[in-house]
C-alpha cells in the first residue's frame, strides 16, 4: 500500500522532471484520489496545478495552498505556463513571456527560460533577438483533466470550448499578421532587388555608349 510519503515523491519526481507536458494519469491514479482531505489537499492541487495551471496560479496563491516549490518544479512550471501562453499567440514578445513567467523583464533570461523550453522539446519556434519576439511554430498540448458530471460540467466544459475557440481565431489572426509581414518583406526585397539591377543595366548602357 502506498503511503503518503511515497505518493509524495511520486508527485515531486513527476513536477520535477523536465519536458513532462502531461499529468493526467497521475492524477487519475486511485491512490491520489483518495488524497483530497484537508492535509493532504496542497498536495492534489500541485498535480493540478502542473497539469493545467500557469506560474500566476502559483504566485498569487494564498500560503498554504501549495506546497513550497523546488528550484527544479519552478522551471518545470515556467516552461508549462510557456506552452500555455503559445496556445494564445504564435506572437510572443519578450515581455509577455517575463510577466507570464514571474521573471524580470531581462531579454537573457527570458531567452534562456525559451531556449530551455525548446531544448526539452515543448514547444519549438525562433527567436528574434533584434525585436525581441518569440515567434512560435509548434507547441504541446497540455492536459484537461476531467470535469465532475452535472450541469456545472457542461458550464465548465462550455467556457473551455468558448476558450479555446477564442485562442484559435487570436493564433490565426497571428499567423495572418506574420504571413504579411513575410509577404511585405519578402516585396520590399525584390523592390530593392529590381532597382539594383535597372542601376547596372544604366550603367552598362552608358558605358556602351562612352564605348561606341
Amino acid at each position: 500500500m502506498n503511503t503518503l510519503a511515497d505518493v509524495e515523491a511520486r508527485v515531486q519526481q513527476a513536477t520535477e522532471r523536465p519536458g513532462t507536458v502531461s499529468y493526467v494519469d497521475l492524477y487519475l491514479d486511485p491512490t491520489i484520489q483518495t488524497l483530497k482531505d484537508v492535509a493532504s489537499a496542497p498536495l492534489v492541487r500541485l498535480l493540478n496545478l502542473f497539469a493545467q495551471g500557469a506560474w500566476s496560479d502559483y504566485a498569487q496563491a494564498a500560503e498554504g495552498v501549495f506546497p513550497k516549490l523546488s528550484d527544479a518544479q519552478e522551471a518545470q512550471l515556467r516552461r508549462l505556463t510557456l506552452v500555455s501562453l503559445s496556445h494564445e499567440s504564435r506572437c510572443l514578445p519578450y515581455n509577455q513571456i517575463a510577466s507570464a513567467l514571474g521573471l524580470s523583464h531581462d531579454s537573457l533570461a527570458t531567452e534562456h527560460i525559451v531556449l530551455d523550453t525548446i531544448d526539452q522539446g515543448m514547444l519549438d519556434g525562433r527567436l528574434d533577438g533584434v525585436g525581441e519576439v518569440f515567434y512560435v511554430s509548434t507547441t504541446s498540448a497540455r492536459d484537461v483533466l476531467p470535469l465532475p458530471e452535472g450541469e456545472a460540467a457542461m458550464s465548465s466544459l462550455y467556457a473551455a470550448l468558448s476558450t479555446w475557440k477564442d485562442d484559435v481565431a487570436q493564433a490565426l489572426q497571428s499567423l495572418d499578421e506574420e504571413i504579411q509581414q513575410l509577404h511585405e518583406t519578402t516585396a520590399v526585397s525584390m523592390s530593392q532587388h529590381e532597382a539594383r539591377h535597372q542601376t547596372l543595366v544604366d550603367a552598362l548602357q552608358v558605358a556602351r555608349a562612352h564605348l561606341g
